[in-house]
């Protein structure tokens, strides 16, 4: 079973979303050594993670990137594009 997890990344946490066809789950760690030791402890070699790019996500990919199939890393100003595209396009669509 393939999951998606999502990885918001902040100086001293981070909240992981695992996204499955099952569920949606999320849930947060620290940016520590035991927090990312026990991130690392729910990965699975099937899973695909993306992560926002932050000054700490070299780090965090460093430390995941072999125990997951992909690990890409997200410019958050390309994703907020992407986000405000489709809100405009929502608004467009109840429109009409």
């Amino acid at each position: 079973m393939r999951r998606y997890i999502g990885v918001d990344l902040h100086k001293n946490t981070f909240t992981v979303c695992y996204l499955s066809k099952e569920c949606k789950e999320l849930k947060s760690f620290k940016v520590s050594k035991i927090g990312i030791e026990a991130f690392k402890q729910t990965l699975k070699k099937t899973d695909e993670a993306a992560v926002e790019s932050t000054g700490n996500t070299g780090y965090f990919v460093r430390e995941v990137k072999a125990l997951v199939k992909a690990v890409r890393i997200i410019n958050p100003t390309q994703f907020k594009i992407i986000s405000q595209s489709v809100k405009r396009q929502t608004k467009k669509t109840q429109r009409l």
